[in-house]
C-alpha cells in the first residue's frame, strides 16, 4: 500500500562459522567466487570474541549492485537488506533476495563448505501513517479493555507479540516458530522531501527453526523454508492490514 516503507529482509543461517574469517586466502577465494554475483569480500564487520574480549574482524560480503550484504559471524550467517527508499535496496522485493540467498548459499557451500543447523527469516516494515485517532481505535481491537488499567491516561506505546507453533512440511517437516509483532510508533524518516514525521504501526515477523529441533543442511531444506516463511509472512500482513485498514 501506498505511504508503507520496508525496512528490513533478513534471513540467517546458523552453525559453527569461526573458521570463516578474512583471511587472504579466502578473500582470495571469495573474489573469483562471487564477483559473478555481483559481490566483494572484506573484513569490516567485527564480533566481539568472548574468549579474548576483543573486537575481531569477521567475513564480510557486499554487493555492488543492490545493498545486499552477507556477513559472517562465529555462528551465523545473516544475509541483510535494507530496502528504504532511496537506498541501493529500495528496489529488492522477497522474492529477488530469496533468489539471491540461495544462489550466494549454493556458492558458499562449494567454496567455504559450509552447512547449516538452523534456519531464520526477519522482516520488518512500518505501515502507512495513521492518526492518533485511528491507533487508537487500533489498540481496542488488538487489545482486550481489560488491560486498559488507567482508562482516565492516554496509552503513549504498546505491543503485541503473538508465537505460533506452526508446521512446515516438504525437507523441513518439523515445528517451526512463527513470530510476529505489532508496535504503535512515532517515526521520523527522511527521504528526498526532507524529515517527515508520523505515528503508524511497526511491523515485525520472526521465523524460525527451534533451537531443539535442528534441519538437514541443504539447498532445498533452505529453499523450502524460504517459500513456507514467504506464505506465512503474507498471512500475516493480509490479515493484519485487513483490520488496520478497515
Amino acid at each position: 500500500m501506498k505511504g508503507e516503507t520496508n525496512l528490513k529482509i533478513q534471513v540467517s543461517l546458523f552453525g559453527d562459522y569461526s573458521n570463516i574469517t578474512p583471511t587472504e586466502e579466502i578473500i582470495k577465494n571469495c573474489i573469483s567466487a562471487f564477483f559473478q554475483h555481483g559481490m566483494l569480500p572484506s573484513g569490516n564487520v567485527q564480533e566481539m570474541d568472548p574468549n579474548t574480549n576483543r573486537l575481531e574482524p569477521r567475513l564480510s560480503l557486499q554487493s555492488m549492485r543492490n545493498g545486499v550484504s552477507v556477513n559472517f559471524l562465529s555462528n551465523r550467517i545473516d544475509f541483510l537488506v535494507m530496502p528504504v527508499p532511496n537506498s541501493p535496496g529500495a528496489a529488492v522485493t522477497s522474492e529477488l533476495f530469496f533468489d539471491q540467498v540461495n544462489q550466494i548459499t549454493s556458492s558458499l557451500t562449494t567454496v567455504l563448505g559450509i552447512t547449516f543447523n538452523r534456519i531464520g527469516f526477519v522482516s520488518e516494515k512500518f505501515l502507512a501513517p495513521m492518526s492518533t485517532e485511528k491507533l487508537e481505535e487500533l489498540r481496542k481491537k488488538f487489545i482486550t479493555e481489560a488491560f486498559t488499567l488507567f482508562p482516565d491516561k492516554s496509552v503513549t506505546e504498546w505491543n503485541v507479540r503473538n508465537v505460533v507453533a506452526d508446521h512446515f512440511d516438504k525437507n523441513i517437516d518439523q515445528e517451526v516458530n512463527v513470530i510476529y509483532n505489532i508496535s504503535k510508533v512515532k517515526v521520523q524518516f527522511g527521504d528526498s522531501n526532507g524529515v517527515r514525521e508520523f505515528e503508524t504501526l511497526h511491523l515485525t515477523t520472526d521465523i524460525n527453526t527451534p533451537l531443539e529441533k535442528r534441519v538437514t543442511a541443504s539447498l532445498a531444506t533452505l529453499s523450502d523454508f524460504l517459500q513456507q516463511s514467504l506464505d506465512r509472512e503474507r498471512a500475516i500482513y493480509k490479515g493484519l492490514t485487513a483490520v488496520a485498514y478497515d
